[in-house]
């Protein structure tokens, strides 16, 4: 095939390509007017970059319904005006993908939308969705691939993708609100990375909002890494190694599940570094360890569903850890209030179930106060203050009963080695053996005006 020109700029009406074209080196599809490329049946347009609506006013579409439009190097949907890429068959190569904004380029006075029913389009670089202006991704069908992927990757970038329906796989990471702003709404299809991330630098925000569908992370999930993270999962499954909410200091990240199910198969942080906000109003949350409060703040909101620690819960691990149990299941094998010196933890069950399959320490070297008001509390053994073990606690420890049960089926330790207070006055506690003051430096006091404590062993 022969070059039409160096460079091919349409300005105006439509070309139809059905059988090979080379435009040459780049192809402006509209630089200052409003022009359409249509790649049909039989039709194998190439060049090496191309352009849908370059500059401010412009308006480039490009519509591929089978064939091939195979650009050598970079594709910029929207530069400065308005662009608009179909793919509802056949196939579109490039290197980077660049939706809304020109790498390089300021701020994008245009649009950017691309639209994937079938057919695939195949970026062997990164894609950029929202690069410095406004652009939407829409996945309904087919394939779309890419290394990195970035919505709202610069200064006034604002990037949304949806994905319906297809596959969307990104074989390098997933940022969300890079620089800018992001959204992703998984509904339906799937969507695959390496890390994902939701709010990474700092004074950005990412959202996603998974419906049905999937959406699964190779490594690890953050919502917000440095800026602002929001996690909403009412259906489908998102699936990921270790998941983080609030992960670097001044980041705040949020996770709302009310169905579905977020499968996190390492550890899952609330308020690693930064502030964490977990709500589980249904469907279902899986990890090894948990930690509320691992060096930041940390809270988890409990009010149906299932949220499941096969390893330990750590409420204030060296932070700050609140766990509400309004309804619902928690469980886990060791659980911890307090669990360094200077931490604090602080849990309240009314109503649902917090199930410890082994020991529950409250305050074990820091300040642990636990609530129970409705609802079940169990474990193995309980220890008010310092754990099985430890030296010397410098934290503090009270445990209030008003109403539900608080069952420890091994023995309870009141000021096992530092201070701490049972106060009953509702409800019911029970155990084998009680010990107030039990070791060297504990101090323990219990008090008991209504409700029942039942001791089957020695007191």
């Amino acid at each position: 095939m022969k070059p039409l020109l160096a460079d091919t700029t349409l300005n105006s009406g439509t070309t139809t390509v059905s059988t090979g074209t080379n435009f040459g080196d780049y192809l402006y599809v509209a630089t200052t007017g409003t022009a359409t490329l249509e790649v049909i049946a039989g039709g194998y347009a190439t060049n090496t970059t191309g352009f849908l609506g370059r500059n401010a006013g412009s308006v480039g579409t490009a519509t591929v319904s089978s064939g091939t439009w195979a650009n050598g190097g970079e594709l910029s949907v929207g530069e400065n005006g308005n662009g608009t890429l179909t793919v509802n068959g056949g196939l579109v190569t490039n290197s980077t993908g660049v939706l809304g904004g020109g790498l390089g380029a300021m701020i994008s006075v245009g649009t950017a939308t691309a639209t994937v029913s079938s057919g695939t389009w195949a970026n062997s670089g990164d894609l950029f969705v929202g690069y410095s202006g406004a652009s939407a991704l829409t996945v309904n069908g087919g394939s779309v691939t890419n290394f990195d992927a970035y919505l709202g990757y610069s200064f006034g970038g604002v990037g949304t993708a949806t994905v319906s329906s297809g596959t969307w796989a990104n074989s390098g990471g997933l940022y969300v609100g890079f620089d800018g702003t992001g959204t992703l709404n998984v509904t339906g299809g799937s969507v695959t990375n390496s890390i994902g991330s939701l709010g990474t630098n700092a004074g950005n925000v990412g959202t996603a909002t998974v419906s049905s569908g999937t959406w699964e992370n190779y490594g690890e999930l953050y919502v917000g890494r440095s800026g602002t993270g929001t996690l909403t999962v009412n259906g489908g499954s998102v699936a990921n190694t270790t998941g983080s909410l609030g992960y670097n200091a001044g980041s705040v990240g949020t996770a709302t599940v009310s169905g579905g199910t977020w499968a996190n198969s390492g550890e899952l942080s609330v308020g690693l570094l930064g502030t964490g906000t977990l709500a589980l109003n249904g469907g279902s949350v899986t990890n090894s360890n948990g930690f509320l409060g691992y060096l930041g703040v940390g809270t988890a909101t409990v009010s149906s569903g299932t949220w499941a620690n096969s390893g330990g819960l750590y409420v204030g691990f060296d932070g700050t850890g609140t766990l509400n149990v309004t309804g619902g299941s928690v469980t886990n094998s060791i659980g911890s209030l307090g669990y360094n010196a200077g931490s604090v933890g602080t849990a309240t069950v009314s109503s649902g179930t917090w199930a410890n399959g082994g020991e529950l320490s409250v305050g074990e070297n820091g300040n642990g106060t636990l609530t129970v008001n409705g609802g079940l509390v169990t474990n193995s053994t309980g220890v008010l203050g310092g754990g099985l073990g430890a030296m010397i606690s410098v934290g503090t420890a009270t445990a209030t009963v008003s109403s539900g049960t608080w069952a420890n089926s091994g023995d309870l330790f009141v000021g096992y080695s530092g201070a701490s207070a049972l106060t009953v006055n509702g409800g019911s506690v029970t155990n084998f053996d009680a010990y107030l003051g039990y070791s060297f430096g504990g101090v323990g006091t219990a008090t008991v005006s209504s409700g029942t404590w039942a001791n089957s062993g020695g007191l």
